[in-house]
């Protein structure tokens, strides 16, 4: 990310580094991205940053590395939530509401991170913090240039990865998903497979799909009471599923962690249709 590649010289191990070569990485056509955008993609992937992290050993690209997920489920109960499944943040665009209990409404809440679990010395002034720390309270955006600059960088990232599946023959199931009585395109209408919004300034549409339990943890101290619904687009590459990522594959998402039918009425289909439906979410 500085947009140079250095060689040194390994011959001796034992003898201070020598630089041998410098190479500068930026094309005869100048920088590609926005200098807003490549400063926030410095900023989100450098732990070495005592204002991201206390100790030098983490950042927001740990987990999110270039943006993507990293196919695990961390335990925040400290942090005052549960078991979380980490999401993609490609195709999102920076999107709100934020994490799986849409405790967030906009990227700058990631002080609230940074600060808590990080211990980071944070981006904005005390002065600034203490007026913002609610994260669906008063704005951070605008008060530190580098926060508005890691933001600029999330909301970059409108592009999902292709999925491999994409040009497969879905269409039996795209009409299963479609289906008024299956329900899947209620919470997950397209385009992007999600009605993922505030129905007002504070106040996420939530729902409990039946996959809640005490190691789910809690919203904001309070019982969560439902998930914010994650968008589809680029499922084929992002298991485990669920928000607690207990299920290891789609059909399990559709049967083995759906029992009453409150995630989709899967169980009227034979196992021809489960395939079906299943392609067609692949190939998103």
């Amino acid at each position: 990310l500085s947009r140079e590649l250095v060689a040194f010289d390994l011959g001796d191990l034992g003898a201070p580094q020598q630089e041998i070569a410098r190479i500068d990485l930026v094309p005869p056509s100048g920088e590609v991205l926005d200098a807003d955008v490549l400063r926030g993609k410095q900023i989100f992937h450098r732990s070495a940053d005592p204002r991201m992290t206390k100790d030098g050993y983490i950042s927001c690209g740990s987990c999110h590395f270039d943006g993507d997920g990293d196919n695990r489920t961390w335990d925040f109960t400290d942090r005052g939530e549960g078991l979380r499944n980490t999401p993609s943040l490609l195709g999102r665009g920076g999107s709100t509401p934020i994490h799986w209990s849409a405790n967030f409404d906009e990227v700058q809440d990631f002080e609230n991170d940074v600060r808590g679990p990080q211990q980071g010395a944070g981006f904005l002034e005390d002065s600034d913090w203490d007026l913002t720390s609610d994260t669906l309270g008063e704005p951070k955006a605008g008060l530190s240039a580098d926060l508005d600059a890691l933001a600029a960088y999330v909301e970059s990232l409108t592009d999902p990865p292709r999925s491999p599946f994409a040009d497969a023959d879905t269409s039996a199931g795209l009409a299963l998903f479609t289906d008024p009585a299956l329900g899947c395109a209620d919470c997950h209408p397209a385009p992007s497979y999600t009605d993922s919004q505030f129905l007002a300034p504070g106040q996420p549409l939530l729902h409990d799909v039946g996959t809640l339990s005490d190691a789910s943890g809690q919203r904001m101290g309070e019982p969560l009471l439902g998930l914010d619904t994650p968008q589809l687009v680029g499922l084929w590459a992002t298991a485990p599923y669920l928000h607690d990522g207990s299920a290891a594959t789609l059909r399990a998402v559709l049967v083995d962690r759906n029992p009453l039918d409150q995630h989709g009425a899967t169980s009227s289909l034979d196992e021809s249709e489960l395939q079906a439906l299943e392609a067609f979410l692949l190939s998103l």
